[in-house]
C-alpha cells in the first residue's frame, strides 16, 4: 500500500477467498453502480470504488493529488466497506481522517454526496435520470433493470430516460453522524494542512429544498423515504447554523416564506405516520420553541398568521400574490 499511509487498516472484512461472500458482492455492486453513475463518478474513480469494494484495495492517493475528484472519498470509504457496525465504521473514520494522505477534498467531497443523495436527490424525487443510450453504453448489464420514463419526443426514435434511485439502503443516519460528528463544526483541518476548510452550509436555503419533499406524491422510493432532516442530528447540525444567519436576500425570501408555508400547513392528518410527518412535527416545534433571529421568528409569525397569499403552493409553479413581510424586506434592501 505504498503512498496510501493507512496503517492498521484490516483487509480481514473482506472475504475474498469465500465463493458466496464474492458472489453476494458482486450482487451488491449493482445498487453501487447505479449510486457512482448518478453522483456523475469519473470513470477512473469507478474503477477504483470497485476495487476497494471488491478487495479492500486502497488506491494511492499520491497519484491523484491534482485531480478534481478525490479517488475514494470518505463517504464511499465507509458506504464501501462490508461492515455495517457503527463501532467499526466509526474506527475506520478515525482511520482515514488521520492518514497524512488524506486530503480536505477527500472528506468535503463525501460530506457534499451525503448531502446531496440525503437531501437534493430525497427532497426531488429519490432519483436523477440519465439518457437510455447513455446507460447502455456505462452499465449495459442495468439498462432493462432501471426504470424507464415516458419517451419524449412526437416521431421516433424517441428520447428514453431511465431512473437511477439514489440511496444508501437506509444508512443516511448512520453515515451523518460519521461524517458530521459535532453539530457546532464549521471547519475542518487535517493533519498536515496549514488552513482551516470551511464545511458545506447548512441555513435557510436549505428549507426550499426540504419543502419540496413535502409535494412529493406518495409512495416515496427508497431514495426519498430516507431524506436526511429527518433525523435528529442532521437537524440539530442545521439548527446550530440557521439559528443565528440571516433570512435569505430577496431574490430567494419567497421560496423562504413557501418553504416555512409547506412545513406549516402539511397535512399531517391526511398523510399519517411517515417520516414527514415526523419532520413535520419535528420542525414546527422547533421554529416554535427555540431561538432564532428577530427577523425568522417574525416570518414565522407571519406564515402562521396566514400572511402568505399563494397559489399553488405544492406545485413548483407557485404564485405569490402577496405579502407584507416579502414588502418589508424589498424596502429594507
Amino acid at each position: 500500500m505504498s503512498g496510501n499511509s493507512f496503517a492498521g487498516f484490516d483487509l480481514s472484512y473482506w472475504k475474498t477467498k469465500d465463493k458466496t461472500w464474492v458472489a453476494e458482492r458482486e450482487q451488491a455492486w449493482q445498487q453501487v453502480e447505479i449510486l457512482l453513475q448518478g453522483l456523475s463518478q469519473p470513470k477512473k474513480c469507478k474503477a477504483i470504488s470497485k476495487r476497494y469494494f471488491m478487495k479492500g484495495m486502497l488506491p494511492d492517493w499520491q497519484k491523484h493529488l491534482d485531480d478534481e475528484d478525490s479517488p475514494l472519498n470518505l463517504l464511499l470509504f465507509l458506504y464501501l466497506h462490508p461492515s455495517r457496525d457503527e463501532q467499526v465504521l466509526r474506527a475506520q473514520r478515525e482511520l482515514y481522517l488521520n492518514a497524512p494522505c488524506i486530503r480536505a477534498r477527500d472528506v468535503l467531497q463525501g460530506m457534499g454526496d451525503l448531502l446531496t443523495i440525503g437531501s437534493l436527490i430525497s427532497s426531488t424525487g429519490g432519483f436523477v435520470v440519465a439518457r437510455e443510450e447513455v446507460i447502455a453504453k456505462e452499465l449495459p448489464h442495468l439498462v432493462d433493470k432501471l426504470e424507464s420514463l415516458p419517451p419524449v419526443g412526437n416521431k421516433p426514435p424517441f428520447i428514453i430516460y431511465k431512473k437511477l434511485v439514489l440511496q444508501t439502503e437506509g444508512n443516511n443516519e448512520k453515515f451523518f453522524s460519521l461524517l458530521w460528528p459535532e453539530a457546532s463544526q464549521r471547519t475542518l483541518k487535517l493533519p498536515g494542512e496549514r488552513k482551516e476548510m470551511m464545511l458545506p452550509v447548512l441555513d435557510h436555503d436549505l428549507l426550499w429544498t426540504l419543502s419540496r419533499w413535502l409535494t412529493l406524491p406518495l409512495p416515496l422510493n427508497a431514495g426519498s423515504m430516507d431524506m436526511l432532516f429527518q433525523y435528529p442530528q442532521p437537524r440539530e447540525s442545521w439548527y446550530a447554523q440557521a439559528a443565528t444567519a440571516s433570512i435569505p436576500s430577496e431574490r430567494f425570501t419567497s421560496l423562504f416564506l413557501v418553504a416555512l408555508y409547506r412545513i406549516y400547513h402539511f397535512d399531517q392528518a391526511a398523510e399519517g405516520e411517515t417520516p414527514r410527518t415526523h419532520f413535520v412535527h419535528e420542525m414546527i416545534d422547533m421554529f416554535d420553541s427555540r431561538d432564532f433571529t428577530p427577523a425568522f421568528k417574525e416570518a414565522w409569525a407571519h406564515i402562521k398568521a396566514g400572511g402568505l397569499d399563494i397559489q399553488n403552493p405544492w406545485s413548483n409553479d407557485y404564485v405569490l400574490n402577496g405579502s407584507s413581510f416579502l414588502s418589508k424586506v424589498r424596502l429594507s434592501e
